[in-house]
């Protein structure tokens, strides 16, 4: 579990010397550009604080074709809808990046005004130098899921719960100019921000929901202060910068070798939503997605109603195991494995590959006799990289 010296409390930064003022002139003509499910909820709250805002204008990627042959299907970007119930004017970006890096906004947005924001909240792209060169520095702001210098880049939710953290945050942080190689990520003045506990068992889905939630409750604060006063903003300390990198397939391949039990529980928490757990079965080479997952203690072999459990004695052994159920009426069971320093992780539903996902009781029965040495069947990691 990483510790590091974070700001503790939510603050606002004193004034910046190289701006005459920071204060806004008026409720601003927003421009906001979003994807997902945290830039709707941070839209929706800004939009219910209709004192800060003069207009808002939402930007997004344009619908995408997904699926292969006859199983195509169109998906559309979460704010999209949001946008179009409260309302609000849309406009795509265009679909590639060498578009998008000449593309510039309708009026207002057109001519620079210092009534004029950019707002962006998981929007997942560069804004380009184009556009952002129409607003003031002090007037391109972005909502991250993160105590900034911390977990700067794409992934920072997930990556503070795969890490074991027991608390993140969000901040508002100014947007720079980034280049070709991708340097100028999150690296701005921050605005503002509030720490966010992690509450145990916490998941991708309920962290995003509390920290756009909050991300939109922090950026009204802000904008009221700068329509209020003069507000200033913080440098961040780059001595101090963590990364979140981007989920790639590897990252949830289980090593079970070095994998605590801890670590197999955070890793799916973080990342199931996207990238559920991997592991293989070392006898057949088949690939297993490990779908409901929970860590325990130690196995409890005395209390299976059938028969004792078979000795787990390596990390990656695994058993069917009747006794840990999640009701008195669930006859499902659970898949035990042992993982890195003699923990444990019961799995509930597994897929392997080219095959549905099932129940523990029906993955394990389907398992062939000869993959099992001593009632024991025998997982690995997957070798390659992406």
């Amino acid at each position: 579990m990483l510790r590091r010296t974070r700001f503790r409390h939510y603050f606002w930064g004193v004034p910046a010397p190289c701006y005459s003022t920071n204060k806004l002139p008026q409720p601003p003509h927003v421009l906001f550009f979003g994807g997902d499910q945290f830039s709707c909820k941070t839209l929706q709250v800004l939009h219910s604080a209709p004192d800060v805002w003069g207009t808002i204008s939402v930007v997004t990627s344009p619908d995408k074709v997904v699926g292969r042959r006859g199983r195509k299907e169109i998906l559309e970007a979460p704010v999209k809808e949001v946008a179009k119930s409260l309302s609000l004017p849309l406009f795509f970006i265009p679909p590639s990046t060498v578009e998008f890096s000449t593309w510039q906004p309708q009026e207002p947005f057109a001519t620079p005004s210092p009534a004029n924001i950019i707002l962006t909240a998981s929007f997942g792209k560069a804004i380009p130098s184009s556009v952002l060169s129409l607003f003031e520095p002090a007037n391109r702001l972005n909502v991250h899921a993160s105590l900034l210098p911390l977990y700067r880049g794409a992934a920072p939710i997930q990556r503070a719960i795969a890490d074991g953290e027991q608390e993140t945050g969000v901040s508002i942080v100014e947007m720079t100019h980034v280049s070709d190689d991708g340097r100028g990520f999150d690296v701005g003045r921050v605005w503002g921000q509030v720490p966010v506990a992690i509450p145990p068992g916490a998941n991708y889905e309920l962290m995003e929901h509390t920290l756009a939630l909050q991300g939109g409750r922090l950026l009204v604060d802000l904008l009221r202060r700068r329509l209020a006063s003069d507000v200033g903003a913080m440098e961040q300390n780059d001595a101090q910068a963590t990364y979140a990198y981007k989920i790639k397939l590897a990252t949830a391949r289980i090593d079970w070798d070095t994998w605590t039990a801890d670590k197999v529980g955070w890793t799916h928490r973080a990342f199931s939503h996207k990238r559920p757990l991997h592991t293989r079965i070392l006898k057949s080479g088949k690939r297993v997605a490990l779908l409901d997952v929970q860590s325990t203690t130690t196995p409890d072999s005395e209390s299976t109603p059938h028969k004792r459990l078979p000795e787990l004695q390596y990390p990656g052994d695994a058993s069917f195991d009747l006794s840990q159920t999640r009701s008195s009426y669930d006859q499902r069971g659970s898949i035990l494995i042992r993982c890195a320093d003699a923990s444990y992780v019961r799995v509930y539903r597994l897929q392997t590959e080219n095959r549905d996902a099932v129940d523990a009781r029906a993955w394990w029965n389907g398992i062939r006799p000869e993959f099992l040495s001593d009632g024991v069947l025998k997982l690995g990691r997957i070798d390659g990289h992406d």
